[in-house]
């Protein structure tokens, strides 16, 4: 499962792409790099919660 990192002004613009084992894959633009960890935390944890509800689920 991989997640992307908008650009601060304009979210659809994507900065990183974070997996959900945590290796950032794409490097594109400088941002602050408490922007991106910021977001990284954010994106692992939604990314994990998913990840828990798709193992968990039913299948019909």
């Amino acid at each position: 499962m991989i997640k992307k990192i908008g650009y601060p002004l304009d979210k659809e613009f994507a900065i990183r792409a974070v997996s959900l084992q945590g290796a950032i894959i794409v490097e594109a633009i400088p941002v602050a790099p408490e922007y991106v960890k910021s977001e990284t935390e954010k994106i692992r944890q939604k990314l994990g919660e998913r990840y828990k509800n798709i193992q968990t689920a039913e299948i019909p």
